[in-house]
């Protein structure tokens, strides 16, 4: 989740319970001046509305029924986007001279390049995902196609070692995953190509 996102699902989740909490408030100091106002204003709806109890005491208890339920609905959303993993789409390390930002485009140009030394990749996908938390670490996942039908396992394996070290030598945090899938290419079924 974003940094952006997370606060402002946190403000709104505060400020929902605030204003219920207001609104509880208020029920309240209409169920106590209740008295004081039904002697004073009887003749109009309000009024009567007002010196009728039991719709004072209906609206109240809706009034409180809502609060609660989005109260606890507030809890819920604040304690997920508290303890959301952070997923950014930047590493920022940090020196004495500044920091250096490496962001996800340059981990999927730097995967992109760790393929050219494999003559049978086509079309590679790349999709990083950058944790910058605690413990900073990168995912990474491939998809490609290949003609290779022979030792695939293999080529599996070379391409995730060669991605992770460079990766790794570029960003200087650790690779958790690389995930590597293999297609056949898809063919055109009866389709002319323009020469």
């Amino acid at each position: 989740m974003n940094k952006f996102f997370k606060a402002l699902w946190i403000i709104l989740a505060l400020f929902t319970i605030i204003t219920v909490a207001l609104l509880g408030l208020v029920s309240n100091a209409l169920l106590e001046f209740n008295t004081v106002l039904s002697s004073k204003i009887a003749t109009n709806w309000i009024g009567g509305f007002l010196a009728d109890n039991a719709a004072l005491e209906a609206l109240r208890n809706v009034l409180m029924v809502l609060a609660i339920i989005t109260i606890v609905g507030n809890l819920i959303m604040l304690i997920v986007a508290i303890a959301t993993k952070s997923r950014e789409n930047a590493i920022i390390l940090e020196y004495d001279e500044g920091e250096v930002v490496i962001t996800d485009t340059a981990v999927k140009s730097n995967v992109v390049r760790s393929l050219s030394g494999f003559d049978n990749i086509r079309s590679p996908e790349v999709d990083a995902r950058i944790y910058n938390k605690r413990n900073p670490k990168i995912r990474v996942d491939l998809d490609c196609y290949t003609n290779q039908t022979t030792n695939i396992d293999q080529l599996g394996i070379a391409i995730q070692e060669k991605i992770k070290i460079g990766l790794e030598h570029m960003t200087h945090v650790p690779v958790e995953d690389v995930r590597v899938k293999f297609h056949k290419p898809k063919r055109r079924k009866n389709k002319s190509r323009v020469v």
